[in-house]
């Protein structure tokens, strides 16, 4: 008796998706997802100002994230982002402030400017009817300033590689609407904690129906090896990675990976490569 062999159909084994592995990650690019925030020129420091009132004498993030706003000067729409205000030193009534994209949203491309705006920001960090933000131990008027004291907003630019100084959340976008569904890159160490979050962001080639239910039909595989042959200390590896996906609107797909280490060991640079694959059975609820 002749036996046929059959795959096994397991939920989280699939075949992959797209084109042979050499074709990978052609119109992929990078970004620094975290860092200072910055003024229009892309270069002067914004200054978190509580004129008036109590101290900036703690550390403080947004709870919720900020939208961008609405311009004609950019391709794409919806980056979302937290900013985080650090006191001085000496603790005075000023503080920096910083950013993390959350979302980073659709369409975006090389060289745009994306603006949060201050009253945005501010609408954020205190709470409204006034009081002791639960972020930020200040109270009375607040302000968003440039290095002169000049009202300001935070305006975020793209640049084609991400930075190693602010390598902990690193966002990568499709350059143009060609895009296959697995992606090679070489990324940094974050240059503190012990994990990196790369969100990466793409058109997808699935009809609209498709997405729906992406996180059922889609997995996602990732790897990350080091690619520094060097004198490299045995506690700095490239780390493990942990994968999700899910639809951003009816033609773009997230996927989210996490490279992470145990206590005691840090990451080292990686060259990393992404892929969606089918499950072979879909999951049901």
């Amino acid at each position: 008796m002749a036996f046929l062999y059959q795959p096994p159909k397991l939920p989280y084994s699939g075949t992959e998706i797209g084109l042979g592995s050499n074709v990978f990650c052609e119109n992929l690019s990078m970004i620094g997802g975290s860092g200072a925030a910055l003024a229009a020129d892309g270069a002067t420091a914004v200054i978190y100002n509580n004129t008036g009132g109590a101290d900036v004498d703690v550390t403080g993030t947004t709870v919720n994230a900020v939208t961008s706003s609405s311009t004609t000067s950019v391709n794409g729409t919806g980056m979302t982002a937290k900013f985080t205000v650090t006191p001085t030193d000496p603790v005075g009534k000023t503080g920096t402030l910083s950013l993390s994209i959350e979302n980073p949203g659709t369409g975006y491309k090389a060289g745009d400017k994306i603006t949060f705006r201050a009253v945005d920001i501010l609408a954020k960090i205190l709470p409204s009817g006034g009081g002791t933000s639960p972020q930020v131990a200040v109270d009375g008027p607040a302000a968003v300033t440039d290095g002169a004291g000049n009202p300001t907003d935070v305006v975020f630019v793209l640049v084609a590689d991400e930075d190693a100084a602010n390598a902990a959340v690193v966002i990568g976008y499709s350059a143009d609407d060609n895009t296959t569904e697995g992606w090679q890159f070489l990324l940094d160490p974050p240059a503190s904690g012990i994990s990196q979050r790369i969100i990466i962001s793409a058109p997808s080639r699935r009809a609209s129906s498709d997405i729906t239910n992406l996180e059922r039909t889609t997995t996602v595989y990732a790897n990350a090896t080091s690619t520094d042959n060097g004198n490299v200390p045995d506690t700095q590896v490239g780390g493990a990675c942990c994968t999700a996906i899910s639809r951003n609107g009816d033609t773009h797909v997230n996927v989210t990976v996490v490279r992470f280490v145990p206590t005691g060991f840090s990451l080292n640079d990686c060259a990393m490569t992404v892929r969606l694959g089918d499950r072979q059975l879909a999951t049901t609820a």
